[in-house]
């Protein structure tokens, strides 16, 4: 009984410096993002009407994506405003893409189809391989989450044929 006693005990101190280690780090880390965060919106405060300041939004919004995403999409929205205003096409596509992963994090899946189906669209006036095959496994994914299977197999498939060969590693 004493030597289970002392393991109860021991597994106990274990447990309680995890869990204050991993609230430490979790501080840390909040502590950090919070800095960079302060960081870009010096920089963007500061930034021109330019290219370099869509991809400044980009990044703020990457910030929030995944814990404020209203605040992501504030970020993404300017950034889609502007890349508008510039003609920036890299901007606007990636304005689609951000939308998506934004959606998806948030299990908005017919919001996912919408903007890869804007994506589409537009990759495809630019002959854009790369975001049509996005767009197309984007879509494909969509279909699958809101349980049309087969539809989305079809998408998927499109995209992995228009991917397949063009050295796209990611």
């Amino acid at each position: 009984a004493l030597v289970m006693a002392y393991f109860n005990n021991m597994w106990r101190t274990i447990v309680i410096f995890m869990i204050m280690g991993l609230n430490m780090a979790a501080v840390a880390q909040s502590t950090d993002q919070s800095g960079k965060v302060d960081s870009l919106l010096q920089l963007l405060a500061k930034a021109k009407e330019d290219t370099n300041k869509v991809y400044l939004l980009h990044m703020i919004a990457d910030q929030f994506e995944t814990s404020e995403p209203a605040k992501a999409r504030y970020y993404v929205g300017m950034a889609g405003e502007l890349s508008r205003k510039l003609n920036f096409e890299p901007g606007l596509f990636r304005y689609y893409r951000h939308l998506s992963f934004i959606n998806a994090y948030q299990s908005q899946y017919d919001s996912v189809l919408f903007y890869n189906l804007l994506l589409l669209d537009l990759a495809k006036s630019k002959k854009d391989t790369f975001n049509i095959g996005v767009s197309l496994f984007n879509i494909g994914e969509a279909y699958k989450f809101l349980s049309r299977y087969e539809k989305g197999l079809e998408y998927t498939l499109e995209a992995v044929n228009m991917l397949e060969g063009k050295g796209y590693t990611n």
